[in-house]
């Protein structure tokens, strides 16, 4: 479908004269290029043509016209036109969401923030509510407004470049941007929606506990969500999760500023940590709000912990003021100074004791470890929560940007005596990357046996999320922008919808490198990045239970790409991506002979979220067990039968010297007894190699190409005992 007919399609009843007239935009371009390539060809040559100047005295050359609706036009006219509807779809917009606007205000004053709900009937309460969705979902519907007539000027924009001679796109688009339907952040009136919702569901905040030290147990999950669905995943969570702000008297949206500087040493020895998913692996991250220079700093360590185990992973943090920050990485700032201010503020000792522990433990790492900021995320986070209440807490992560901390080009953070980036200096593309989707996190603190709400559930399988196991942005940022020191990347880099946010981060010579070399016929990745082109991944199958699961939902994040970690909608847990090599236990043991099958390859290897837990290995050893107990079956049946054959050297009288005797038992013991050593020697090279992946938490498991030439030496071997007996009775039949 063209996109003509898409927008006709998609138009809302009763606003089709307020969109984007894309048929007569590109019908006029038509009639304009069918003049460019027929008439304006004969003035080509003539004395002073395409000159970029003009005399006050002359009368001007007129332009060549076009013939649109039985009237001459020129290129102004169509950029008349193009003007025209860009103020009509402005104002259209813009006056819907002031509506909206007027009638979220009257419905809050109805509801009231400090009156008593009591006065309100079952009735009432019931019809607020239902007003406060048909709000949303009328945000929703100029929303989706918005994009197809903002599609509708990119496509049309590029047409006019394409076929006419006058460049006009790049101005236009700035434009565009500068519209009020594009550049204002109306994102208000989720929150007051959201306090609505709240007021009427009767909200009750929890306990404010007021500690220094805030430790967090929680299990998190999170998802990629696609900038055209954010409005409707934010719509869906305010009805069951107040906005949480930290200062309602200064709002300007439903998001807060957020950025974060990780540390990390010249090994990038916590970003590999982090990546593996070693136990108690740490990230350590200085963190401030609300405004592009710090101030209040949250000194945070993030610990990661198996849950089989018993233990969760923790977050663990305290403040400290921002001209405290470089006395502290020095050591000048010690522990009893911050146990002084603590005493004086009238804190517990619990609380105390908790930042001792944790201000010595984390300066400790600074200094051992010699770390030093390294990579910076900043975004914009509106975050879902009954405040004091972390039993179910929602954030969204916009606007998602990772910088380098030190530039490659002039002083770093150590050279000038800082602890983040000095603004005043240049900041280069290959020294930030753009992500393009916004990550939702969805963390709960449920009790042993709770369940999460069924809102939540229904919030993941509705399709507007996708699931990232072990998603990072701290893991990101390194990839991208540290990719010469790294030594591995996450999986999620071969996602066709991040790749190219990843490769206009890379230098222009390995940009183009990159691309040349994507372009010459290689199938593993149509957009190559800076690791090299991307490994071939497949889908493993699903179990039997989800094979026969409608795959409605499952688009992808990118429309023209079909990727499988793209999909819309949550992959389930069965979903595992692995790169698509033999790495079995034979290429292991072929591997010191032939040599790697991928030495020539500049790929980073590709690291999965593992999860080991001890079963697994107790696992490994039974199946050790299983092939040991078929070997030794074997190898028994083979020595009874040698001894059988061995028992008697010469044959009684009168015996068929020809029969099935003592021979043929020899022969069966003979070409069993060697199998079964095989099925050992065998089993015992799988069990030590597949413990070795185990414990290095990287490679496969399973081997398909061992147990399928075992498979067919057992076939060989009785085949030839059955011939062997075949003929022996065909010769004393004869």
């Amino acid at each position: 479908m063209k996109f003509g007919q898409y927008l006709e399609a998609q138009r809302v009843e009763g606003w089709e004269a307020h969109y984007l007239d894309y048929r007569k935009l590109k019908s006029m371009i038509k009639a304009l290029a069918e003049v460019e390539s027929t008439g304006m060809d004969v003035d080509v040559g003539k004395s002073g043509y395409g000159e970029r100047v003009t005399s006050l005295s002359t009368v001007p050359n007129q332009q060549a016209h076009g013939k649109f609706e039985g009237k001459d036009i020129s290129e102004a006219d169509f950029f008349t036109e193009l003007e025209a509807e860009m103020k009509k779809i402005d104002d259209f917009t813009h006056g819907e969401l002031q509506g909206i606007k007027k009638k979220t205000d009257t419905l809050e004053s109805r509801v009231g923030v400090d009156s008593d709900l009591s006065k309100l009937s079952d009735t009432d309460r019931k019809e607020c509510l239902e007003l406060a969705r048909t709000l949303g979902d009328d945000f929703l519907r100029i929303e989706k407004f918005a994009n197809l007539n903002f599609l509708g000027f990119h496509k049309i924009l590029k047409k006019h470049d394409k076929q006419l001679p006058t460049p006009c796109r790049r101005f236009y688009l700035t434009r565009l941007h500068n519209q009020r339907w594009v550049k204002h952040d109306y994102s208000k009136v989720f929150v007051f929606l959201s306090q609505i919702h709240a007021r009427l569901r009767g909200d009750q905040s929890g306990k404010n506990e007021g500690t220094t030290a805030q430790n967090f147990v929680r299990s998190t999950t999170k998802y990629w969500v696609r900038t055209e669905d954010i409005s409707k995943v934010k719509h869906i969570v305010l009805q069951h999760l107040p906005v949480f702000q930290h200062n309602l008297d200064d709002l300007q949206g439903d998001s807060q500023f957020c950025s974060s500087v990780y540390f990390d040493n010249t090994q990038l020895e916590l970003y590999h940590g982090r990546l593996d998913k070693t136990p108690n692996a740490i990230a350590i991250r200085f963190r401030w709000y609300a405004t592009p220079e710090p101030d209040l700093v949250f000194v945070e360590r993030k610990t990661h912990r198996d849950s089989w185990t018993g233990d969760v992973s923790v977050k663990e943090r305290f403040t400290l003021r921002e001209h405290e920050v470089m006395p502290f990485l020095r050591g000048e700032f010690t522990v009893d100074d911050k146990m002084a201010q603590m005493r004086a503020k009238n804190s517990s000792e619990a609380d105390m004791a908790n930042v001792r522990r944790l201000f010595t433990e984390i300066y400790q790492q600074i200094d051992s470890k010699q770390l030093r900021p390294t990579m910076r995320t900043v975004y914009n986070r509106v975050a879902y929560q009954i405040p004091f209440d972390a039993t179910v807490r929602i954030s969204l992560d916009t606007n998602l940007t990772m910088i380098s901390e030190n530039p490659k080009v002039g002083p770093d953070c150590a050279t000038e005596k800082r602890w983040y980036r000095n603004p005043n200096l240049v900041l280069p593309p290959t020294e930030y990357t753009v992500f393009p989707h916004s990550v939702l996190e969805v963390k709960l603190s449920l009790k042993e046996g709770e369940e999460a709400p069924a809102w939540v559930s229904d919030l993941i399988e509705s399709g507007l999320c996708t699931r990232v196991a072990k998603f990072s942005k701290f893991v990101h940022g390194v990839a991208t922008l540290l990719s010469e020191e790294v030594q591995a990347v996450p999986y999620w880099v071969d996602d066709e919808s991040i790749r190219p946010s990843m490769l206009r981060s890379q230098p222009v010579q390995k940009r183009r490198s990159l691309l040349d070399e994507g372009h010459g016929g290689s199938s593993s990745a149509k957009y190559p990045f800076a690791f090299g082109p991307a490994a071939p991944i497949q889908l493993m199958e699903r179990k039997a239970s989800v094979i026969g699961k409608s795959q409605k939902g499952y688009g992808t994040l990118n429309p023209s790409e079909h990727h499988p970690l793209s999909g819309r909608g949550e992959p389930d847990d069965d979903f595992v991506f692995v790169p698509h090599r033999p790495d079995g236990f034979i290429s292991w043991i072929l591997s010191p002979c032939f040599g790697s099958s991928n030495s020539a390859n500049t790929s980073k290897p590709r690291k999965l979220p593992t999860k080991v837990e001890p079963k697994v290995f107790f696992a490994n050893e039974r199946t050790l067990l299983n092939w040991l107990s078929m070997a030794i079956t074997m190898g028994s049946i083979s020595a009874a039968l040698l001894g059988f054959g061995g028992g008697s050297t010469s044959a009684p009288p009168g015996a068929d010297t020809n029969s099935i005797g003592h021979e043929g038992s020899r022969i069966i013991g003979m070409l069993l007894l060697p199998v079964a050593i095989v099925f050992i020697a065998y089993a015992l090279a799988t069990y030590y190699w597949r413990g070795k992946n185990l414990h290095a938490r990287q490679g496969e498991f399973h081997d398909e190409v061992g147990p399928f030439l075992l498979g067919i030496v057992l076939m060989i071997s009785l085949s030839t005992i059955f011939f062997l007996y075949l003929f022996e009775g065909a010769t004393i039949r004869v």
